[in-house]
């Protein structure tokens, strides 16, 4: 079951209440490093286990994006990268 969800991650969050868990988060918003690390910290605690989370436009035409994800995801041993496809990154929450 996909719910598309216009808006920021903190708003979206605040709509499912506490204790929500996701198995898929694509996240496609501002892409600013503080505006990635923004929805990483909204959002990634919710993923269950075995989860994935897709990040678009992990490329140099977006360097905030870029440095987000290496720092809070690719260097954390509670993520796996799953693919690199273009400037889409998937990683799987151990």
């Amino acid at each position: 079951h996909i719910t598309p969800f216009k808006g920021n991650s903190t708003s979206y969050m605040e709509s499912l209440g506490k204790g929500k868990k996701l198995r898929l988060v694509f996240i496609d918003g501002d892409h600013t490093y503080q505006g990635v690390k923004r929805d990483i910290e909204a959002l990634c605690g919710a993923v269950v286990s075995g989860g994935h989370i897709c990040f678009h436009d992990y490329c140099l035409s977006f360097p905030g994006v870029v440095k987000a994800v290496d720092e809070l995801i690719m260097s954390s041993a509670e993520y796996q990268q799953r693919c690199l496809i273009k400037s889409l990154i998937v990683v799987r929450k151990v």
